[in-house]
């Protein structure tokens, strides 16, 4: 049984990877180390990328299945 629908896992996404981005500026997370800063913003960038190159209802491009999209996120 999953919890969270093809539906619902789209429309989470867009605000994970934005979050991703945005939070450990606005959070100041990364003046300790300033790597965990980069690699936050790399991987929502790269989750942002994906979600809108993955063939689901939100999906702009629509050129990765979604189960390669769903292995992405497992890895």
């Amino acid at each position: 049984m999953r919890f969270v629908t093809q539906k619902i896992h789209a429309f989470l996404d867009y605000p994970v990877a934005l979050a991703l981005m945005v939070l450990p500026f606005l959070l100041g997370l990364g003046s300790s180390n300033p790597l965990a800063l980069y690699l936050s913003v790399a991987t929502g960038v790269a989750a942002f990328l994906l979600t809108i190159l993955t063939d689901h209802q939100l999906g702009i491009l629509k050129v990765i299945s979604y189960k390669i999209h769903l292995m992405v996120d497992f890895a």
